[in-house]
């Protein structure tokens, strides 16, 4: 059986967000569907008032309740499984990871599970996870391109060969996009060029393993993160790697950038290394690329 998608579900309505777009997606992967709750036995509840350890435990089996009601109106027929872990959010998640297809969580709200993967003790899950990681917003829609930053090679590869992969399995497009700076630079055009010819160096015989997948080459004089967020607008994903001159997925969800990433309308996807993405391709045999 396929490696499961799972989802972190913490109560929120951006968590019921994710649930639906990760069952969705389950669907197209022909993977199952596993809800995971985390609670812990000491501290105090969201509401801040103590909790005892069988409050706790009812209160995670009614929000994987609601959030399993969610995803099967998303996606009816797809297999969804809840669990009820007890353990800090953090390493039930990436304990998940081991055996995920790939793990989604919720962008905002006041409860958010991504809220405490990606603050300031870092990104726990995308840098160390065995999966990608999806971080999806309440307007996320399932059409539109893949949009992946390219700001380095080879140290988005990775990045760019998930980017492929997923509109393999979606039927889409990928819009490359790489952002330069010149400061100063009287002439700008000889730049631009440049890395625009290096970029479709770089990236084409990437793109020649996935022949259904059409690929436009963006290139624009200015910040990545908003680059980004603008060309992914209509975007079905955006896809990031956690390496990188000028450090896509440092600018859409680390300490310096988080209202960026509550901004924008696109999932991101975080790609930590060819690893990942060969177990994200091993998950159910789909999206495979075509021989040349």
């Amino acid at each position: 059986m396929s490696s499961p998608v799972v989802t972190g579900i913490d109560g929120s309505a951006s968590a019921l967000a994710a649930a639906r777009w990760a069952a969705r997606d389950a669907r197209r992967l022909g993977a199952p569907l596993r809800l995971v709750h985390a609670y812990s036995v000491t501290g105090t509840g969201y509401s801040g008032r103590q909790l005892s350890t069988i409050q706790r435990r009812e209160q995670g089996a009614a929000r994987l309740h609601e959030a399993e009601i969610a995803a099967g109106w998303a996606a009816p027929g797809v297999a969804v499984t809840a669990a009820l872990r007890e353990g800090d959010v953090r390493a039930v998640l990436l304990d998940e990871s081991r055996r995920a297809r790939q793990v989604v969580l919720g962008a905002t709200g006041a409860h958010s599970v991504s809220r405490l993967m990606m603050g300031s003790a870092g990104l726990t899950l995308a840098v160390h996870g065995d999966c990608p990681v999806v971080v999806v917003r309440d307007r996320a829609r399932d059409n539109g391109p893949v949009v992946v930053g390219v700001d380095g090679w080879p140290d988005c590869a990775a990045a760019a060969r998930f980017a492929f992969a997923e509109a393999a399995v979606h039927d889409t497009g990928v819009t490359v996009v790489r952002t330069w700076h010149a400061p100063g630079a009287p002439d700008t055009e000889p730049v631009h060029e440049k890395e625009r010819a290096s970029l479709i160096r770089q990236v084409s015989p990437l793109a020649g393993e996935f022949p259904q997948v059409p690929v436009e080459y963006i290139v624009v004089r200015g910040q990545a993160g908003h680059t980004l967020l603008d060309y992914g607008e209509h975007a079905r994903l955006i896809v990031v790697g956690t390496h990188g001159h000028s450090g896509f997925a440092r600018l859409l969800l680390g300490s310096t950038a988080r209202t960026v990433t509550r901004h924008g309308s696109a999932p991101v996807a975080v790609i930590r290394s060819d690893e990942v993405v060969d177990r994200w391709l091993r998950g159910a045999g789909a999206a495979r690329p075509q021989p040349r």
